[in-house]
């Protein structure tokens, strides 16, 4: 079971803070949409799951020689 202070959904501002990235740079995904976002109010938020899955999806792979 989840830790009940773990959040479920973060702001861009957040989710650029967890992933190290611009806020610009996760905005840029979330309006593309290659991140899914949701609008509630006023608010964008990101699922965390969603979050971590767009990172998956982003695998460097290793050149080869």
């Amino acid at each position: 079971m989840e830790n009940a202070t773990e959040k479920i959904a973060v702001s861009v501002e957040e989710a650029s803070k967890r992933t190290s990235l611009g806020r610009s740079f996760v905005w840029d995904a979330v309006l593309r949409g290659e991140l899914v976002s949701y609008r509630l109010g006023r608010r964008r938020l990101i699922r965390v799951t969603d979050l971590d899955e767009w990172i998956r999806s982003h695998k460097a792979t290793p050149r080869k020689a």
